[in-house]
């Protein structure tokens, strides 16, 4: 049972390595600040959603 879990999460690392080479995420061509700048902002942007559930 338990070689059989690990199996499954060795081919579905693999596969999200597959896909994060043939997609890459766009924070890996952005300089230092713009990676500041953008965490930044998303995290502004989820706090904004969250009050908004709680209200």
């Amino acid at each position: 049972m338990e070689k059989r879990k690990a199996e499954q999460a060795k081919k579905h690392l693999e596969k999200l390595r597959q896909i994060i080479a043939e997609n890459p995420s766009p924070i890996f061509n952005m300089s230092k600040e713009e990676v500041i700048k953008t965490l930044r902002e998303t995290r502004e942007s989820i706090w904004k959603e969250k009050l908004a559930v709680r209200h």
